[in-house]
């Protein structure tokens, strides 16, 4: 407690007013009730000159931290005091050390995620679009060459480019249906 500089002041300070006060009392320029009175209105002023100094040094470290979300700032070893106020700024600073590492980290975890997303979403694509592409070119194949194709299939969009829809369940046809004139890409 007594490395801490505003403390170590104050306590000289109401060292060297009792001392006074009490020379004052010895050469009888005061007397005892006066003395009492002067000590305890000094000592409430001194008390909200310490207060005062307390908070401003807190606002200044709320402004500290606050200029590390724009990183316009970094610990300054040359401020730094034996004290509460210089040890609460120095684990601030670790915090926002932690925080913007924290932050940088998050935002290379959210490009990759998008990425990988991105990724993943272009190959789920890709085989549905291919497969759609492909009915397309055997449709014009069939077509053309007047030949018959049969596709089996469990995926409905891709079933719904023939003219003629088979359903078959536990081996037996449940529904027959011939569409004509929905060509391939008609009924998207």
């Amino acid at each position: 407690m007594i490395r801490n500089k505003e403390f170590r002041y104050s306590l000289y300070l109401q060292i060297a007013i009792v001392v006074l006060l009490l020379a004052l009392i010895n050469r009888n320029y005061l007397s005892g009730e006066s003395a009492i009175t002067i000590l305890g209105v000094l000592t409430i002023v001194m008390q909200f000159i310490v207060a005062k100094y307390r908070y401003d040094k807190i606002r200044d470290l709320e402004e500290y931290v606050r200029m590390f979300e724009y990183r316009k700032s970094s610990l300054g070893v040359l401020d730094n005091e034996e004290g509460e106020l210089s040890i609460l700024k120095n684990t601030l600073y670790k915090l926002c050390m932690t925080l913007l590492h924290q932050k940088e980290l998050l935002e290379q975890d959210k490009e990759y995620l998008a990425d990988a997303i991105s990724d993943i979403s272009h190959q789920l694509k890709t085989p549905i679009t291919s497969i759609l592409e492909l009915m397309d070119l055997l449709k014009m194949a069939n077509e053309r060459y007047n030949e018959t194709l049969v596709v089996i299939t469990h995926d409905e969009s891709v079933a719904l480019h023939a003219d003629r829809i088979i359903t078959i369940e536990d081996g037996k046809i449940k529904k027959d249906e011939v569409i004509r004139g929905r060509g391939a890409r008609g009924r998207q």
